[in-house]
């Protein structure tokens, strides 16, 4: 099913399809039991705006949660420096409570860890990718939205989260990976035309 823009929100994250306004890349078809999961080509100066889209993200019970980091060099190394802001919300089924706040222990100034976005359980994500060809300037800037079922059916949350990538290089490669344990997911990279 290609992606289609209504009201705002793309749909059909999943499809694997182009429309008129999504141009389709690649698919990450991520095995039950795998570490991670990488995109090597496809980000470049084609488009200055990148969409992920990941579905069918379930984690090991052992996981916490999933992680991103990107590269400048096609992916033979990773760990760019980048800080980033999270927040999540979340309501137990059984009303055991709910809140609204800024994660501090997943949020990061300046480091070179992978940096954690997605809540442990089951779930998706869209990511957003912005300009990642741009040598001008000194950062970039990655948001993301991700949402699930908190350690495996507990409670619904969301995560969101906007990280700035310090470098000037042109951000080339990205990869996905639980802070431990396995995971799996189908991930699809978009170019969103005349960006």
């Amino acid at each position: 099913m290609p992606l289609t823009l209504q009201s705002g929100f793309w749909t059909g994250a999943s499809g694997g399809g182009s429309s008129d306004d999504m141009i389709f890349i690649s698919k990450l078809t991520v095995e039950t039991g795998s570490s991670s999961a990488e995109f090597t080509s496809g980000i470049d100066s084609t488009y200055r705006i990148y969409k992920i889209f990941g579905s069918a993200y379930r984690d090991a019970t052992t996981a916490t949660g999933l992680a991103y980091q990107v590269s400048t060099d096609g992916g033979t190394s990773y760990g760019v420096t980048t800080s980033t802001t999270l927040f999540h919300s979340y309501n137990y089924y059984n009303d055991a409570g709910n809140d609204l706040t800024n994660v501090g222990v997943e949020s990061y100034v300046a480091t070179t860890n992978f940096m954690r976005f997605a809540p442990t359980g089951w779930g998706g994500f869209e990511m957003t990718i912005l300009d990642p060809a741009n040598t001008s300037v000194d950062r970039k800037t990655i948001q993301v939205v991700a949402y699930g079922d908190g350690d495996h059916d507990d409670y619904v949350n969301q995560k969101y989260s906007t990280g700035t990538v310090a470098t000037s290089s042109a951000i080339d490669a990205i990869k996905f990976q639980p802070s431990s344990g396995n995971f799996e997911a189908v991930i699809c990279l978009y170019g969103l035309k005349d960006s």
